[in-house]
């Protein structure tokens, strides 16, 4: 082999190897509200009472989502990401459950049926759609990002605060 080869083929070696390496992952993309779904408003009911205002709302979407995650804690093998949402939250979940209380009592309705038809309903909304645990994986991302803050800012997943005989007055708007 003539020497003026060899090194052209030791460069195109070269080349050709570098080119099968693996890009570099660009990092994690971050956390978005994308997996929140809403329930259509024309099959909500309105519950006992008067309507729910936006605080009275946000109380029962906090006992939503954490019923959601606590489910995919279970189903979807997340207990980690769970155990560290209710640290992260303690005091908001407990806050959330005295205003439940409150709220539920002042409406006649049983907070342990109340709380019992969340879960089975996020249990039924779990074996029903393949992407429960993905949208479980990405509301844990939501909630657990150092910028969340506070439960409020947590959505869940699937917010069917109408479909438990309570009603918000104002509906949240609909995210796909």
């Amino acid at each position: 082999m003539n020497v003026w080869i060899r090194p052209g083929l030791v460069v195109l070696a070269a080349a050709s190897l570098a080119a099968c390496a693996q890009p570099k992952p660009a990092g994690s993309l971050p956390p978005s509200t994308a997996y929140a779904k809403v329930m259509a408003v024309a099959t909500a009911a309105p519950g006992r009472g008067q309507c729910l205002n936006e605080a009275e709302a946000q109380t029962v979407r906090g006992r939503i989502v954490q019923q959601e995650l606590a489910y995919a804690a279970r189903a979807c093998n997340m207990t980690a990401e769970y155990n560290q949402f209710a640290t992260k939250f303690g005091p908001d979940l407990g806050r959330n459950g005295s205003e439940l209380t409150a709220l539920l009592r002042k409406r006649g309705i049983n907070i342990n049926s109340y709380v019992t038809d969340i879960a089975n309903k996020a249990g039924t909304r779990a074996t029903s759609y393949p992407g429960f645990c993905a949208d479980a994986r990405e509301a844990f991302r939501w909630a657990l990002q150092p910028s969340t803050t506070q439960l409020s800012a947590v959505p869940p997943l699937y917010d069917n605060a109408a479909d438990h005989s309570t009603k918000p007055c104002i509906q949240p708007p609909v995210r796909r």
